[in-house]
């Protein structure tokens, strides 16, 4: 906006005024205005002002402020910074935007939007200032409202974070102790087992068929106690590093490897500890199949929480079953899980990704929060569609590697 030329054009519009009748005749189109109009001279002497201005001042007749200053007025404890704003304004002749306080006749302390040039007589010299000035205060005290609710929800958020590390970092250790106290055992029964297993040698004739197979299993089972040993280590290390990055904002693709969706998939499903008859409730269409580049061991704790929640309503509700299928398309690449025991209300699906909101007897409601993250890691995203009363199915998507799995 060109002040300069609004000015000159509001000057040449009421020329062979005088100042008195100027700010009549403003009065009458801005009295109803919020705001102030005021003009000064250049020794900061109020030439006249409107009524706004006048009653901010305390004063019940415009007329009243004219040859004061505002070292006279009730906002005198601003007006060192009121006065050096004027005259940097009459130096330069460029028009300024500035908050500025005002102390108002009542006590109150207002903010206000003031905007302010140069005034000119009619050879074009700066005679003075020219403003209006427009109570921004409730605006403002909004605006720090919400600055100050932003703040503390960042300082919930780095607390929740630290404790959430620190959660980790317990659990971490809880779950390496028995571990350690495995692999101890497990070096003594490498000792033992050969042993024992070369004693039955003799009576091993005497055995039934699933006696000798069992007997015979028992020969490798210190490789899979270490392996089940490496795997939980390997778990919680990538849980660990999943935490924190997510918690700092700090992934890398470096830490993501290419995975096969067919493998991953059955490598959950076969680790999952299935009570009785529950694997028979699950139809894999094995059919489409892609590659991503995510984390195996993060993928695997995916499908777990799936499994888990789709698992539990089955139980509650006593009936069900679980889909599992892939697609792929120039897109992207999609996981679909879905389960038929019922579904979840509009409610609890607005809040289903959210940490710490559980509808589980004894839930946490960290599980899918968790699950949403480790697929934004991956490039990609987890989303959440229900009928109540039918089925829930999430939709994992995956960004396209170019070829299949």
């Amino acid at each position: 906006m060109n002040y300069a030329s609004n000015y000159y054009y509001f000057r040449d519009s009421m020329e062979g005024l005088s100042i008195r009748e100027i700010l009549a005749h403003l009065n009458e189109v801005l009295k109803l205005l919020p705001g102030s109009i005021y003009l000064k001279d250049l020794d900061g002497v109020y030439l006249g002002c409107n009524e706004f201005q006048a009653r901010m001042a305390g004063f019940d007749n415009s007329e009243l402020i004219i040859g004061k200053t505002d070292y006279q007025l009730p906002w005198k404890a601003s007006a060192d910074q009121i006065r050096a704003v004027d005259l940097r304004i009459i130096d330069s002749g460029i028009p300024e935007e500035i908050l500025e306080e005002a102390f108002v006749y009542d006590g109150q302390i207002l903010t206000m939007l003031s905007i302010k040039a140069p005034f000119y007589d009619e050879h074009g010299e700066i005679i003075g200032i020219v403003g209006t000035s427009l109570d921004v205060t409730e605006r403002v005290k909004a605006e720090q409202r919400e600055l100050a609710a932003l703040e503390e929800k960042r300082k919930i958020e780095e607390t929740a974070r630290r404790l959430l590390m620190v959660l980790a970092g317990s659990i971490s250790h809880d779950l390496r102790s028995p571990l350690l106290c495995l692999d101890a055992l497990n070096r003594d029964l490498k000792i033992a087992l050969p042993l024992l297993l070369a004693q039955d040698k003799e009576s091993k004739e005497s055995l039934t068929p699933q006696q000798k197979n069992a007997l015979d299993s028992m020969a490798s089972i210190t490789e899979k106690i270490d392996d089940q040993i490496a795997r939980m280590h390997m778990f919680i290390n990538d849980n660990l590093k999943a935490i924190k990055r997510s918690t700092t904002n700090n992934l890398k693709e470096d830490d993501l490897v290419e995975c096969q969706s067919y493998k991953v998939i059955k490598n959950a499903l076969d680790s999952y500890p299935f009570q009785q008859d529950e694997r028979d409730l699950i139809d894999w269409d094995r059919r489409n199949h892609f590659s991503f580049m995510g984390n195996p061991l993060l993928f695997m704790r995916v499908i777990f929480n799936l499994l888990s929640n789709s698992l539990y309503q089955i139980n509650e509700t006593g009936r069900g079953r679980i889909y599992i299928s892939c697609a792929q398309s120039t897109s992207g690449n999609v996981l679909r899980f879905k389960d038929t025991a019922g579904g979840v209300s509009a409610s609890v699906l607005e809040t289903i990704f959210d940490g710490y909101v559980s509808h589980k007897k004894y839930g946490t409601g960290v599980g899918l929060a968790f699950c949403k993250i480790t697929m934004q890691s991956f490039g990609g995203d987890m989303t959440c569609h229900s009928v109540e009363g039918d089925f829930i199915e999430f939709t994992l998507t995956f960004p396209s590697m170019g070829h299949g799995g």
